[in-house]
């Protein structure tokens, strides 16, 4: 979600998009995942940081076709351009003329020697990563695929060193966010095979939880449970609290859409208490909402209470009004379960004035839909 590396998958957030509302229903095989992302949570952190994300809306790859031809013409010219490949720090000059002096002969200040291309390969390709990290955090997913991609190509488009695999699982997870279902298993899968050749642990379980998502998103729900245990199993033997916690969720998110809520609730307990222990406090009220959720599909309408009065005011410690809007939304339904219609129009109107203020058209026409439903139930 010890000293280990970043992850290469920075956080999804499916488990948001989905909606922490009253229905477990599974998205359609081969259907329009929710936005942002088409799948189940891959919460990662970032930094080991706990930082609710700002996720803009991603453009189209045709949208950004005319930016990604210009910026590879900008690439070829770097390249092509005889400064490029000079070495850094050195200053070219062009050889000065014989000088009379007093030592007679003249004398010549030689030209920098500019390095092979595959010397130059690694430094470039470092760049590039760095790049694509810069637009990862900034959620511009396009332009950070389109840096991998450079940086690989530097390196013969095959995972050679441990920088380029890094750069090619990016590219996986990229194309799973523009559900391009294909090259992201095709991108993912090579960098396992590095991976698993050099004994990575913490990487290959990265792998196996894009390998998830991709599954998840295309209605494979078998081989997406398989490739989540598999990076959960990893993410233990490598004592890696964080992926151990992130791939928690995407069990428990599996195991509530196919109805399994007793499972559910053991992963997002075990995950919550991981989270407590870890000090990460704005996945904490993540999980808290999920469990909420939970309890109240169970029935268990006063615990579900009690979970949404814990989550509610991290969520706003956080400024996370998407979930401030989505717990109101689902004690909107608690409220109207119990026969509290009153109170459930109250939360449904704080549930839409928040996802309209976030702008999700989808959450804001339920809720609206709920209000409409109590407007007509208290006329009667």
């Amino acid at each position: 979600d010890g000293a280990s590396p970043p992850p290469a998958t920075e956080e999804s957030t499916a488990e948001d998009a989905a909606g922490l509302c009253a229905s477990s229903a599974m998205p359609a095989s081969g259907g329009a995942p929710p936005a942002p992302a088409p799948g189940p949570p891959s919460e990662r952190r970032e930094d080991k940081a706990a930082d609710a994300v700002t996720r803009e809306k991603p453009e189209s790859v045709d949208e950004m076709r005319p930016r990604a031809a210009s910026m590879s013409a900008s690439s070829a010219a770097l390249t092509a351009s005889p400064s490029a490949s000079a070495c850094p720090g050195v200053t070219l000059k062009a050889p000065l003329a014989g000088r009379e002096s007093g030592r007679g002969s003249g004398w010549r200040v030689p030209l920098a020697v500019a390095p092979p291309a595959e010397r130059l390969a690694p430094a470039r390709s470092a760049r590039e990563a760095a790049s694509a990290r810069f637009w990862e955090r900034r959620s511009r997913f396009l332009e950070a695929y389109q840096r991998c991609a450079e940086g690989l190509r530097l390196h013969g488009a095959r995972p050679h060193t441990e920088l380029s695999a890094r750069a090619l699982l990016r590219m996986g997870v990229h194309c799973w966010r523009h559900q391009q279902w294909d090259p992201a298993r095709q991108h993912t899968l090579e960098a396992l095979a590095f991976y698993e050749r050099r004994g990575n642990l913490l990487y290959q379980c990265d792998s196996h939880q894009n390998l998830g998502n991709v599954a998840f998103s295309q209605g494979d729900l078998p081989v997406a449970e398989r490739h989540f245990s598999h990076g959960l199993a990893l993410a233990r033997e490598a004592d890696d609290r964080y992926r151990i916690a992130s791939l928690l969720g995407n069990l428990g998110f599996l195991a509530r859409g196919q109805g399994k809520h007793g499972a559910a609730v053991g992963f997002y307990q075990e995950q919550l208490e991981l989270r407590r222990a870890l000090g990460d406090l704005g996945r904490v009220a993540r999980s808290l909402s999920h469990l909420a959720n939970l309890a109240y599909l169970r029935g268990d309408y006063c615990q579900a209470r009690r979970y949404y009065a814990e989550s509610i005011p991290l969520h706003q410690q956080f400024k996370n009004d998407y979930s401030v809007a989505t717990d109101c939304y689902g004690l909107g339904e608690l409220a109207r379960a119990e026969g509290n219609l009153d109170e459930a129009r109250r939360y449904y109107q704080q549930a839409l004035e928040g996802h309209l203020r976030v702008g999700v058209e989808a959450e804001s026409a339920a809720a609206q839909a709920r209000l409409q439903e109590i407007e007509r139930d208290l006329g009667s």
